[in-house]
């Protein structure tokens, strides 16, 4: 029946018997109820691990139909304060998964994050599911970095400079990168105590 969700209706109910014996009275009832909107949940499928800054934290989540105990599909997912497309994206799986790419430095600094994300169905839309939400934390970490040494030094005669080459490298993305540094950026030390500012040249 065109019915609308969220309304209350009336059915008055007759009951008659056919005119013979044993001629029962007619009696009638009404009965009311209402449509509602069919009960959802939103749980993480997969959690998000510790993530470094700048890095896509990857998670998925669930959306499901808890009266029919299916996976709802064609809902939007929405994480409050951030932009889909740009802070985050969307990556529909089978009936009710979701995959969530999170850029991390739209979070902020390193910490720990808690954001909200939910499940949206279009209210006019059949068959009237209901929006569900979920906190889920992500933990932004520094990214990792090393210093290598590209050209180790040679055996330097007693009171003769030797030299090296190293590189501060960032390597919490796919491919390392250089970080630029500047000599303000570094310190060396020689068997646990820091060489003074005169003492080498960078």
């Amino acid at each position: 029946q065109p019915l609308s969700v969220g309304v209350s209706y009336g059915l008055h109910v007759n009951m008659t018997y056919v005119y013979q014996s044993p001629y029962y009275l007619h009696d009638d009832t009404y009965i009311f109820f209402s449509i509602r909107k069919r009960a959802s949940l939103f749980s993480i499928n997969e959690a998000p691990t510790p993530t470094a800054y700048g890095e896509l934290s990857v998670f998925e989540l669930y959306y499901e139909d808890t009266d029919e105990q299916q996976g709802i599909a064609g809902a939007t997912i929405l994480i409050a304060s951030l932009a889909q497309g740009t802070d985050y994206f969307v990556t529909p799986g089978a009936a009710g998964y979701y995959t969530i790419s999170l850029n991390t430095s739209s979070l902020g600094a390193p910490g720990t994050y808690k954001v909200t994300a939910t499940a949206d169905w279009p209210d006019a839309s059949e068959p009237f599911h209901s929006d569900a939400s979920r906190n889920i934390t992500l933990s932004v970490t520094q990214r990792s970095a090393e210093v290598e040494i590209l050209t180790p030094p040679g055996q330097a005669r007693f009171l003769d400079n030797f030299t090296f080459v190293f590189a501060y490298t960032d390597t919490a993305g796919t491919e390392d990168v250089r970080i630029p540094i500047t000599p303000d950026d570094v310190a060396i030390y020689a068997e646990g105590t820091a060489l003074l500012d005169f003492e080498f040249t960078l």
